[in-house]
């Protein structure tokens, strides 16, 4: 089945771009826009090359050990470098680590639901809703391009004709824990 990563990367990291440079917020949405393309580009790459062999954080790490670079590495490495970066920009002290385990954790959980047409969509949707309303203005504004494109996507999941994948699930995730 198709994979919706791309057009989720594409509309999320594109309309935050058009935010940062119109909006009294750029910071905000210039990392929403770095994490929908390095988390996109990371879960790509997994998308077309990963190995199946090693699985979870410790077979991906077990395998670096041995000397072999998985996708699974890649995407790990990805998600903490997004989540670092993020939390340097945004946040202070202690808030830091917060704000880059929140956004790895989340793209990781994220994908790991993406197992089942619609599951990763629909809990998506179910935590959007309350960042939306209680949540930080900013973040609201510079993600609603991946919502948007979430939206429009969500038909084709759930009917089995496509799927998210590494790449839409990753970024999905991501921002997410940046809202959170």
């Amino acid at each position: 089945s198709a994979v919706l990563g791309l057009p989720l990367m594409a509309a999320g990291g594109g309309f935050a771009l058009v935010a940062a440079a119109v909006l009294p917020w750029p910071r905000v949405a210039g990392v929403v826009a770095g994490l929908c393309v390095l988390l996109g580009l990371a879960g790509r790459i997994d998308d077309k090359h990963g190995d199946r062999g090693a699985r979870g954080f410790r077979g991906h790490l077990r395998a670096a050990l041995g000397g072999r670079v998985t996708t699974g590495l890649v995407k790990l490495i990805a998600g903490a470098v997004a989540g670092l970066g993020a939390g340097l920009v945004l946040s202070h002290s202690w808030e830091v680590l917060s704000t880059a385990l929140l956004v790895a954790l989340t793209a990781n959980l994220t994908n790991l639901l993406d197992t089942a047409p619609g599951r990763a969509a629909k809990v998506s949707l179910a935590l959007w809703v309350p960042l939306l309303l209680w949540g930080s203005r900013p973040w609201a504004v510079a993600s609603a391009g991946l919502l948007g494109a979430l939206l429009v996507c969500l038909v084709l999941d759930l009917r089995e004709r496509a799927m998210l994948g590494d790449a839409g699930a990753n970024p999905l995730g991501g921002t997410l824990g940046l809202g959170l």
